[in-house]
């Protein structure tokens, strides 16, 4: 779920990407938002290569692809 705030100095906006995850913890996949969602698409892309950043560990007898959701939040600075 995406939302926010009003838009002003230390408005904090959320964006939800899902991600697939290999058995070595790396987001192989990254998808921010959902269908119709509406919002800044800078955002979303900003969203998206957080989440291909993080490494998650390692478990080679996880299944070859997880797939899971995470919340990356952005605070608007002058």
């Amino acid at each position: 779920r995406d939302s926010s705030t009003s838009r002003g100095l230390g408005d904090v906006y959320k964006r939800q990407v899902k991600i697939y995850v290999n058995q070595n913890g790396s987001v192989i996949k990254a998808i921010p938002g959902e269908k119709g969602t509406i919002g800044d698409s800078c955002l979303y892309d900003a969203a998206r290569k957080t989440a291909l950043s993080h490494k998650w560990p390692a478990d080679p007898k996880a299944p070859l692809k997880q797939i899971g959701f995470v919340i990356v939040d952005f605070t608007v600075r002058q």
